[in-house]
């Protein structure tokens, strides 16, 4: 049995539903700037949006053409010449970081965790300004004993420079005993194996498990374990069910 003592939770679409506060911001800000758009149009960004963070990641470009650039890309691919990107892009990270959604009550759990003597922290690809106010707004800052944001570290997870830096400012005893869970293979379980740590996948959307593309992925990057509800954490750290990637497979 695993003796883990230190919980190392991703945010964005492992405990906060991501897609809905993105869609949210995404319309709030263009009716401030008189823009229409169709929910088609919304996916159009969402892509381009979420093949931006994919490159930064890979340490293909810079935060400043994810942040920017993204917008200048879809303003582009909709004809909109009448908006200054730079003044539209912290219009939509001040109505980003201005909601959340909870997934699974995932408050209740790390509250749960948290009186069980599990020491937990938020590592997380943002920006600042919008993830503290996001994070304070919905509670879990006071929760934790620590977040980590990618603007503030000053590299982006996957990187091992990343979790170099917050494995020291945790100062853990020993990597064994840390669990991070995250639901992206590219930047939560790559960046935990980067780091030597154990991890856990975490499945939110089923759909995928139905994707050649996602299993092939799963298999070679290895998780620890897999699990499709942020509760059965509970079940792994008292060693009455192991989630591992195979059991699942064989379950679907």
């Amino acid at each position: 049995m695993k003796n883990y003592q230190v919980l190392l939770w991703d945010v964005d679409d492992t405990l906060l539903d991501f897609p809905k506060s993105e869609e949210y911001a995404f319309f709030h800000s263009l009716k401030k700037f008189n823009i229409e758009c169709t929910y088609e149009d919304y996916k159009v960004y969402s892509e381009i949006n979420d093949k931006k963070w994919k490159l930064l990641e890979l340490g293909q470009i810079t935060r400043e053409e994810v942040l920017v650039g993204r917008f200048r890309d879809f303003f582009e691919y909709m004809g909109i010449h009448h908006v200054d990107v730079t003044e539209f892009q912290p219009v939509y990270q001040d109505e980003l970081g201005s909601v959340f959604y909870f997934i699974e009550k995932a408050d209740s759990l790390l509250l749960r965790l948290k009186e069980a003597g599990y020491k937990q922290y938020l590592v997380t690809n943002g920006v600042v300004k919008t993830q503290a106010k996001k994070l304070k707004l919905s509670g879990l800052d006071k929760i934790v004993d620590g977040i980590f944001i990618s603007e503030a570290v000053g590299y982006n997870k996957p990187s091992r420079e990343y979790f170099e830096k917050v494995l020291t400012e945790i100062d853990a005893n020993c990597k064994e005993n840390i669990l991070l869970i995250g639901d992206s293979l590219s930047s939560d379980i790559k960046g935990g194996k980067n780091a030597g740590i154990p991890t856990c996948l975490f499945i939110k959307n089923k759909e995928k498990l139905n994707q050649e593309q996602f299993i092939s992925d799963i298999e070679a990057m290895k998780p620890d374990y897999v699990i499709q509800s942020l509760w059965n954490i509970l079940e792994i750290l008292e060693g009455k069910e192991s989630y591992s990637w195979q059991n699942l497979k064989t379950k679907n």
